[in-house]
């Protein structure tokens, strides 16, 4: 397995040609064996070559420069958590465990600067990790960024329509159809609307497509809206996260839900469709990705803060 070696390298016993032959045949064999698609292990050969990599570093700079003093032993340390750090997408966790290795806080800021960079190098080089490579090639993606999805983070509530339109459930789909061919404002917002009885209270659902369809089968359009849409609909709440909601949708097969209050089930507070979905994962990237003037900036530019109120 090589711990031998690997062992003898970081405590700085092998001499300069030992350790640069070790550079160069570890690496083919390690190579030759994945590439045979033969279980040749990573996990060893890497710290092996990753800690030639520093020690060898360490011995020739040494020669250059006699007063840099470099010890083999440290930098192989370094090299091999940079080395694997790197091929793993796992800096922090090599920084910690190289730390564990050497119990010394001095070794701290060299490890994070040569672990960071050379991170930063594999991402600039490297499209998967030596964990998802095959994977990769086999067309098969893997997400490599470990993060909360967004849509359990945000409520419904944070990004529905808070004033949504409503049909009364007995009008007639010939009067929804004028009101909407006529190109009144507030109906051109949505695809679909919550109806309503006398006392405001859900009954069903209508969609532009239930119309069309329902005027293939009443050219005269005397039916009712709620005739032709959905009865009971599948409704959201205002407290859940859009992620419920969304799982929801896609049971149900439907692409918008009322959304009503959590006391009154039959009060429509809001409608949540595809556009105010999408509008979470808008609002994440706003957070992450824009960049705001920090105090610098608006010291150096005070027109652009907004005016207080006169009067």
């Amino acid at each position: 397995s090589g711990y031998g070696t690997i062992a003898d390298l970081l405590n700085g016993r092998l001499p300069v040609m030992m350790i640069a032959l070790i550079l160069i045949f570890k690496p083919f064999v390690t190579l030759t064996a994945l590439g045979s698609r033969t279980s040749g292990g990573t996990l060893a050969p890497m710290f092996m070559t990753g800690a030639a990599l520093g020690g060898l570093f360490a011995c020739v700079v040494d020669r250059l420069f006699p007063g840099a003093n470099l010890s083999p032993g440290a930098c192989a340390v370094l090299g091999m958590a940079a080395f694997f750090g790197t091929a793993a997408r796992a800096p922090f966790a090599f920084i910690i465990f190289a730390f564990e290795m050497v119990r010394s806080y001095d070794a701290v800021l060299p490890l994070m600067l040569v672990v960071v960079v050379a991170h930063g190098v594999g991402l600039a080089t490297m499209r998967d990790s030596v964990m998802t490579l095959t994977l990769g090639r086999k067309g098969l993606r893997v997400n490599q960024e470990y993060e909360a999805d967004v849509f359990r983070q945000v409520t419904v509530g944070g990004v529905m329509d808070e004033d949504p339109i409503t049909i009364e459930a007995d009008s007639t789909i010939a009067d929804l159809s004028g009101r909407i061919a006529r190109g009144e404002p507030r109906l051109m917002r949505h695809t679909a609307f919550p109806l309503v009885d006398r006392q405001h209270h859900l009954v069903g659902i209508v969609t532009r497509g239930d119309l069309v369809r329902a005027f293939a089968r009443d050219p005269g359009g005397t039916a009712s809206v709620l005739a032709a849409g959905t009865k009971a609909p599948a409704v959201a709440f205002p407290d859940e996260t859009v992620d419920t909601a969304l799982d929801r949708m896609l049971r149900r097969g439907c692409g918008r839900l009322p959304v009503v209050s959590r006391g009154d089930p039959r009060k429509v507070v809001g409608y949540l469709g595809r556009a105010a979905i999408l509008n979470a994962r808008l609002q994440r990237i706003s957070e992450e990705y824009e960049r705001e003037p920090g105090w610098i900036a608006k010291w150096r530019h005070p027109a652009t803060e907004a005016a207080p109120p006169q009067g």
